[in-house]
Formats: C-alpha cells, sequence, structure tokens
C-alpha cells in the first residue's frame, strides 16, 4: 500500500502529531522520515509540548538531538510555561539536560510557578539533574514565586541529597 506524504502527516489522535509520537518513543529512523516528508518539527499538542519538549520528558537524548539538528526551537514552552530543559530538569534527565545545555538552552528559563530547571531538579531530588544546570552556570539562589529557593525546594520536599548538593554549590 503506497502512502502520500500528508498521508503519514495526518494526525493520528486529535492534537498530537505522528512527530511528536515518534519523539516520545525515541523511534529516530520515523523520525527522520517524517522530518524528511515535511512533518512541522514545532508543531504543540493541546498541552503545548512541541516534540522536542515530549523527548526531553521521555529521557530520549537521541531523539532530542535528532530534532535539535534539524532545527527545532529549543525554548518553546508548553502551557505552563516549562521550556524542553525544565521538563527535562523536573523528570531527572540529565543526559538529556547536557544535550540541551550544550545546544544552547537557557539555564534561568522560568515555568508558571516562576521556578527554574535548577528549582525543578532540586523540588524532585534528581541529584545528578541538580549538577547539570549548575555546571551549566545556573544561578543557585533564584526565588521562585513563593519565594523559595532551590535549596527550600530540596529541603521541603525531604531531599536531603540534593539539598547537600545545592547548598555544596553555594546555595543559601
Amino acid at each position: 500500500m503506497k502512502h502520500s506524504s500528508s498521508d503519514v502527516l495526518t494526525q493520528p489522535r486529535k492534537g498530537y502529531t505522528r512527530l511528536e509520537m515518534a519523539a516520545r518513543t525515541s523511534h529516530e529512523t520515523l523520525l527522520a522520515l517524517l522530518l524528511k516528508a515535511g512533518a512541522t518539527i514545532n508543531s504543540k499538542d493541546p498541552k503545548g509540548f512541541t516534540p522536542l519538549a515530549r523527548a526531553a520528558e521521555y529521557g530520549h537524548e537521541v531523539a532530542v538531538q535528532v530534532l535539535l539538528n534539524q532545527g527545532a526551537k529549543i525554548e518553546l514552552e508548553n502551557n505552563k510555561d516549562f521550556s524542553p530543559l525544565s521538563i527535562a530538569a523536573w523528570k531527572g534527565h540529565e543526559t538529556v539536560i547536557q544535550v540541551l545545555l550544550g545546544a544552547g538552552a537557557d539555564t534561568e528559563s522560568r515555568d508558571y510557578d516562576r521556578d527554574t530547571p535548577l528549582s525543578n531538579a532540586a523540588h524532585h531530588g534528581h541529584t545528578a539533574a541538580i549538577r547539570a544546570p549548575i555546571d551549566g552556570g545556573a544561578k543557585i539562589n533564584p526565588t521562585n514565586k513563593y519565594g523559595h529557593t532551590p535549596l527550600r525546594r530540596a529541603a521541603q520536599n525531604g531531599h536531603k541529597i540534593a539539598a547537600r548538593v545545592v547548598q555544596n554549590a553555594g546555595a543559601r
């Protein structure tokens, strides 16, 4: 059965593209084929996630790299103002964070609570994910809209090791 490129690019589920689904599953070959067929690389789903943001969310380092190499915009935020870097930090995907930082992601991007990627990693106790933004030059003591720092976010959630990592980096 032969399909036209428009058949391949249609949305299989309301608002979700095949490119996003390929990014979610880290299917690099399918990503490349869809992009070659003309898939919109920066399309957003109903929650505002781009294929790059979904690849970051699921920790798919290779898919993130493929999308970046093909021109995906690195700072497009979802409906809650999470950048791909903030999403990767929230989920604790250290290698994805490193790829995004290497491509120029903003360590000081802010979500709807005004948390930075460092704050999101600290909030969830992702120790390795905390180190990556710090090594990438992130500010150590940013405050969110509640006045909470990454150190407080880690401590208030019982993440003692994460709190120690942030504190050792100079947090107060």
